[in-house]
């Protein structure tokens, strides 16, 4: 029974704000506090949303969507990591490097995109490359930060027992940056599929949420506006987890 309470009293610890929201939602448009135009009802929005998703109409666009997103992460998340690993582990390399990679992270991505449109052109190339950039630089920052601040007393303890560059940083460097890498791919994915749709919008293309989302919103569809925006965070949110779930299970000993 305690059990039971205990698993209720969770639900709703964390259901218990979307829940108000959505009440509240309910109100404002029933009582018309808000144009309709603007804002759509609970009903109306969520009949829209099963509607796209179980008519197929939306999978074209969900699937292009997270295409881009898992090649762009994928791409920046390699080459981020590993240049990481590599400024991370060198001291003067670190030092070298430091200014640039900060000053390039305060620049805002949105920024870079006529940048990348004039290298690149409007095609899927600098969609892509784009995302890569938001992601590598989440994922070089990360690494080579967990790279330096790992445990100095472990690698001082390894050199005492004879250990040669390779097995220090196998066995301590790498392990003890891992968390600090996870945690540059959890911000990594959200970032991500915020600079995709963006892209979406404003970047020539016919297929993706982000186009979707804006269609709707030019032709007044404000429950398919909504709709699409509440799959999109949906989306975000089981990318997140699937990035959190895969991290407790390599990461398991970080617990201990």
């Amino acid at each position: 029974m305690k059990d039971y309470k205990k698993t209720i009293q969770n639900i709703w610890n964390k259901s218990a704000v979307v829940i108000i929201l959505i009440i509240l939602w309910f109100i404002v448009t029933t009582f018309n506090f808000i144009n309709p135009i603007f804002l759509s009802t609970p009903q109306e929005t969520l009949t829209k949303l099963f509607q796209l998703l179980f008519s197929g109409s939306l999978l074209p666009d969900l699937s292009m969507t997270i295409f881009r997103l898992f090649i762009g992460l994928v791409l920046g998340s390699f080459v981020g990591i590993t240049l990481g690993l590599v400024i991370g582990y060198s001291k003067n390399v670190y030092e070298k490097f430091e200014f640039i990679i900060e000053f390039l992270r305060s620049t805002p991505t949105p920024v870079l995109f006529p940048l990348f449109l004039l290298f690149f052109g409007i095609g899927e190339t600098a969609k892509i490359l784009l995302v890569a950039w938001a992601s590598f630089m989440l994922l070089i920052i990360n690494t080579s930060y967990g790279v330096r601040h790992g445990k100095e007393t472990r690698i001082i303890t390894a050199k005492l027992f004879k250990a040669n560059d390779f097995q220090i940083f196998s066995k301590i460097i790498f392990p003890g940056a891992l968390p600090y890498i996870f945690s540059g791919l959890r911000i990594a994915v959200s970032h991500t599929l915020v600079v995709v749709i963006f892209i979406e919008m404003f970047i020539g293309t016919n297929v993706g949420l982000g186009i979707r989302i804006l269609n709707a919103q030019y032709l007044f569809k404000t429950a398919e506006m909504y709709a699409i925006i509440i799959i999109s965070s949906v989306l975000g949110y089981l990318l997140n987890k699937a990035v959190l779930s895969v991290e407790n299970k390599i990461l398991h000993w970080t617990k201990y």
